[in-house]
């Protein structure tokens, strides 16, 4: 799967690199809500305060990549996860 995404006047593109689901590093989150609006499937939210990942998370790591501070690190798949 491929993507291409204007993020702040900047053309990102690429291929979905499946490198894991993303998990939050809350020590580390600013709570600066930047990867809510960047990821392509919506797969981010908010809820209580928090940044959350969606079952609809591809793995595609744009939200990774793009992190300011790297709060988001990408984990190995769960079993059963495709």
């Amino acid at each position: 799967m491929t993507f291409s995404l204007d993020v702040g006047g900047k053309m990102m593109s690429g291929r979905a690199s499946r490198a894991g689901v993303p998990e939050l590093r809350e020590d580390t989150c600013l709570d600066c809500g930047g990867c809510l609006g960047i990821c392509p499937h919506e797969a981010l939210d908010l809820y209580e305060g928090r940044i959350r990942v969606l079952d609809s998370c591809t793995e595609c790591d744009l939200c990774v990549r793009l992190c300011p501070v790297d709060a988001l690190v990408s984990i190995a798949s769960p079993a059963g996860r495709a």
